[in-house]
């Protein structure tokens, strides 16, 4: 799974931060480092998604399988 870290700027100046391929609590290392090179910044909402929940083995193991699943 690559890590990817997607950052979203609406019209109004509003910044959407999302992470994912990195599960568990690492990706909020990453969320972290955007809020200090965002300076004045307030996070206004926060939510956890499936995949933090997950562990680096389950996604191995999910990814192993959908790669045997699409060789059938």
């Amino acid at each position: 799974m690559t890590k990817r870290i997607t950052v979203t700027v609406n019209p109004h100046g509003m910044i959407t931060v999302t992470a994912s391929g990195q599960p568990g609590p690492k990706c909020l290392d990453e969320m972290a480092t955007i809020q200090t090179l965002v300076q004045g910044a307030t996070v206004v909402d926060s939510r956890l998604t499936p995949e933090f929940h997950q562990t680096a083995t389950e996604t191995a193991v999910q990814e192993q399988w959908l790669g045997e699943d699409t060789e059938k």
